[in-house]
């Protein structure tokens, strides 16, 4: 038990060795309160004078809780993660667990700014999760409870949807000195789409195995096919070598392309998709001057009749003809030729 030295008389100092003596006494048998009860929400253990129900309790072994108006607001586990809101729980994964009771309550975090910028940013908990500039009064980004990423926008429709202002600096910007790009792929089909900018040029199309579609209105009106074809308001490839250029179709288009065509055997250049058309079509076999032959093979609509000019050229001759719809060379010089030739589609008359 402490010995507390005193006097009661007055005119009667405690002397300098009493003095001693008594901080030494108080430092050695240290006063010590008995233990507090848990208390509760409603009924903290530590509280105020004519406020019993705001203080601190200990809602179970480690933990500490403080509560205002007898609702639990902040809970401190003994892993040391800390819960804030009404009814505070911790769980494994929190280390900072904000919570609202009640579904009009906004839950989150702001930060504000006090210095000359004055800017006040925050984190909310509506349903959807915003990114909220309080400054401005605007939502930067959302992510829905479905998982929709919105930037601009509170309710985006995709996975992600960029929603622009009236400002110079919208849009999405990919830097890097590495062939920046975009890659969107289809995961069931392994399709692959890529936007890709290198040092020598930009480039967009298929990475995979797979044909490019050009669209206008959601209708499809070309396509390169995955033998490098172009097709122009077709689809179709039937009839088609795979060494074949574009399939002709439109009003007013010129193309042009190479095929391997052997010794007196017809060779298909390419299949019309409208015989009621007219198309201008050249072949050439590039070499010497005492080897260098063409053909010009004009092919009318109804109105028309079609007709050939062949060109003879060091004994070998090279003709065009029309088989069905399929635009075929031949050429007799004795061995097989590389072909070259163009066509021009004229509008219908």
């Amino acid at each position: 038990m402490t010995t507390i030295v005193t006097r009661t008389a007055k005119g009667s100092p405690l002397t300098h060795v009493e003095v001693d003596t008594n901080f030494t006494n108080l430092n050695t048998n240290k006063l010590e309160a008995g233990a507090i009860a848990l208390g509760s929400a409603g009924t903290p253990s530590i509280s105020f004078t004519g406020d019993t129900n705001t203080g601190i309790f200990s809602p179970g072994a480690d933990q500490l809780g403080i509560t205002t108006a007898g609702v639990e607001r902040v809970r401190v586990g003994l892993n040391g993660h800390v819960a804030i809101g009404n009814g505070s729980t911790i769980t494994d994964y929190n280390f900072l667990n904000i919570q609202g009771s009640n579904v009009t309550h906004t839950v989150g975090v702001v930060l504000n700014k006090t210095d000359t910028t004055a800017q006040i940013w925050g984190m909310r908990n509506t349903g959807p999760l915003t990114f909220y500039n309080y400054t401005a009064n605007t939502a930067a980004l959302t992510i829905t409870t479905g998982g929709l990423v919105g930037i601009g926008t509170t309710g985006p429709t995709r996975s992600l949807e960029v929603a622009v202002g009236a400002t110079s600096n919208n849009g999405i910007l990919v830097t890097g000195s590495n062939s920046p790009g975009i890659l969107i792929s289809e995961t069931s089909g392994s399709v692959n789409l890529n936007l890709v900018n290198d040092a020598s040029g930009a480039y967009i199309g298929t990475s995979s195995n797979h044909y490019l579609v050009l669209r206008t209105n959601n209708t499809e009106r070309a396509r390169i096919d995955t033998s490098g074809r172009l097709l122009v308001g077709t689809a179709s490839t039937t009839g088609l070598n795979s060494n074949v250029a574009p399939v002709v179709a439109g009003n007013f288009m010129s193309f042009e392309g190479s095929v391997s065509a052997s010794h007196n055997t017809a060779t298909t250049l390419f299949t019309l998709e409208n015989l009621n058309a007219t198309y201008i079509i050249t072949a050439l076999v590039a070499g010497s001057n005492a080897t260098h032959y063409h053909a010009v093979y004009v092919i009318g609509s109804i109105a028309v009749p079609s007709h050939s000019i062949q060109a003879l050229k060091a004994g070998s001759f090279l003709t065009m003809s029309l088989s069905g719809s399929n635009v075929q060379v031949t050429q007799t010089s004795g061995v097989s030729q590389t072909i070259t030739w163009s066509v021009t589609r004229m509008a219908n008359i």
